[in-house]
């Protein structure tokens, strides 16, 4: 019964990208034949479902949705999600879309972004968290202070001061997100420079929002931000699922062809 649910459950979250709003199944009922040839109930089950759900932004076509499912159902397997995250990812996604404030919904497109990054970053042998291992930090930090001892009082900075920067160290020994992210779209050869010159671009972006609690973009600038890293998850979730056939650009509003690469950034 389980696996039956299971089936229903990938099927209406593949329904839900397509067709970029919340689709989901309210009641299962399972029946078998007797020997009189009726039909009795084995099994059923119903659930709550979400209601607050209205916008829709479609992906791919309705038309289209039977090649759809033929290209992804069979090729997309459960290390995906272990991998990647992607039922988590696809619930951000759909979250975003029903946002009416810009900056939320910019947010949330992100946390697509970072939900993917991360999964992917930290299943890689070795992890790409932190540069150096725990050990070989300590004795490089060591090594550091002198030095900043030095510098740092040549500077005339107040003990607050320099407290807030040995306080900072640590960061030195992550990898940074666009370095990640970079790698990311590089290892399932996704190209993006159609879309945006610079990635760190989307980045900055977000760290506006979620420091100063504004963009600091005007409100157009602010829609094409948006647009491009709407534009930029659309393409990892398709290529992820190794999609094949026709979608709505973002950016042009058009049916095209899809391609992950379509200026063979990765070539």
């Amino acid at each position: 019964m389980l696996k039956g649910i299971n089936k229903i459950n990938k099927i209406v979250r593949f329904a839900s990208l397509s067709q970029g709003t919340y689709i989901d199944w309210a009641s299962f009922v399972l029946c078998e034949q007797n020997s009189e040839g009726e039909y009795e109930r084995i099994f059923s089950e119903r659930k709550i479902i979400r209601t607050e759900f209205s916008a829709r932004h479609e992906l791919t076509p309705y038309s289209d949705l039977s090649n759809y499912f033929k290209k992804i159902l069979f090729t997309y397997t459960d290390n995906s999600d272990t991998d990647l995250g992607f039922y988590f990812a696809l619930e951000w996604y759909l979250e975003s879309l029903n946002r009416s404030l810009l900056e939320s919904k910019y947010l949330g497109l992100f946390t697509v972004l970072e939900t993917f990054i991360y999964r992917f970053a930290t299943t890689q042998k070795p992890p790409r968290i932190f540069i150096l291992v725990d050990a070989d930090f300590k004795r490089f930090k060591e090594e550091l202070k002198k030095p900043m001892k030095d510098s740092l009082r040549a500077l005339s900075m107040a003990t607050e001061q320099r407290k807030a920067l040995y306080l900072n160290l640590p960061c030195l020994n992550r990898y940074s997100f666009k370095d990640n992210l970079t790698m990311f779209l590089g290892y399932y050869k996704i190209g993006y420079s159609d879309i945006i010159e610079e990635l760190g671009d989307l980045i900055t972006v977000r760290d506006n929002i979620t420091h100063k609690g504004i963009s600091e973009r005007e409100f157009d600038a602010l829609i094409d931000a948006c647009d491009k890293l709407m534009a930029l998850v659309h393409r990892i979730f398709l290529s992820v699922l190794n999609y094949e056939g026709s979608y709505r650009n973002w950016i042009s509003k058009h049916l095209e062809i899809f391609k992950k690469d379509p200026n063979n950034d990765w070539i």
